[in-house]
């Protein structure tokens, strides 16, 4: 299994936005309907301006084949949009 911690660091008052966008893109469902994810979370930061996200995938092929899907394009593009510093964290278990 692959686990992947990602910590997506916003501007002052983005974090809710970012995730109603996230949300209405319907990205965290069509990457939980991707053969291979086991789990796909994001949470909201309580005190910090800071979205977190909890990936697990099943193999490298499965996460080969999440990086090519349009949405996680979209995801991508999101980080240009709101100015995303991002922080990964990526390891085998």
């Amino acid at each position: 299994m692959i686990e992947i911690k990602i910590v997506y660091k916003l501007p002052v008052g983005k974090k809710n936005e970012f995730m109603a966008t996230v949300e209405r893109l319907g990205i965290p469902q069509a990457t939980r309907n991707e053969n291979g994810c086991l789990k796909y979370d994001f949470e909201v930061s309580a005190d910090k301006e800071e979205v977190y996200l909890h990936e697990l995938w099943e193999n490298e092929e499965c996460l080969d084949s999440h990086k090519k899907q349009p949405h996680l394009l979209k995801l991508v593009g999101l980080k240009e949009d709101f100015q995303i510093e991002t922080v990964a964290d990526i390891k085998n278990i």
